[in-house]
């Protein structure tokens, strides 16, 4: 008797999970940008701001931020994991930045989140400076996929950025980082 009852309390809890499951996601679909590669190139969007000639307007509502970026480049966005996001950035010659995206609950970038991010361990030449008025940290790593880079880490609504480039575009990554605007 208290198997049955038993095996019966499971099937229901389950039918109920699933219908929850179910329902969540008729009604909270997946959004588009978390499709594998959502975009080889970035649509165009009206810009509230000046773009100068040369140049094109990123804009991610997503996330919720818009950048500038020299207008030869491409962008690909992929969708890494369903709480993180790559945005890449490339020029035919190779120069080249990208934006990782995570959901992030802490407040504060911590250790564990670095070593899980940066297995070299390397985070040398560390200076806080802030993007668009958000505090944030930049330094020098390395990666045995590129070598040595340079980095950007901020937090804001939720999300953990992680901005990469070649050590050697360190000064074009800067450039590109003063144009970054939050638009939520």
């Amino acid at each position: 008797m208290q198997k049955t009852l038993l095996a019966g309390l499971i099937g229901v809890a389950v039918i109920i999970g699933a219908g929850a499951y179910f329902y969540a996601l008729r009604t909270h679909p997946v959004p588009a940008e978390f499709e594998a590669v959502v975009s080889t190139q970035a649509p165009p969007q009206e810009s509230a701001r000046e773009v100068p000639p040369g140049y094109k307007e990123y804009k991610n509502g997503r996330f919720g931020f818009s950048l500038l970026y020299p207008e030869g480049m491409s962008v690909k966005e992929v969708m890494e994991t369903a709480t993180s996001h790559s945005i890449a950035f490339h020029m035919p010659q190779g120069a080249a930045f990208q934006i990782f995206v995570v959901a992030y609950a802490d407040t504060q970038i911590t250790d564990e989140r670095f070593r899980m991010d940066v297995p070299s361990g390397v985070r040398k030449n560390t200076r806080e400076i802030a993007i668009d008025g958000v505090p944030a940290v930049a330094f020098e790593s390395e990666s045995g996929d590129i070598g040595e880079t340079q980095e950007i880490w901020f937090i804001k609504n939720g999300y953990l950025f992680e901005v990469t480039t070649y050590r050697p575009l360190a000064d074009d990554l800067s450039a590109i980082m003063q144009t970054w605007k939050f638009i939520r």
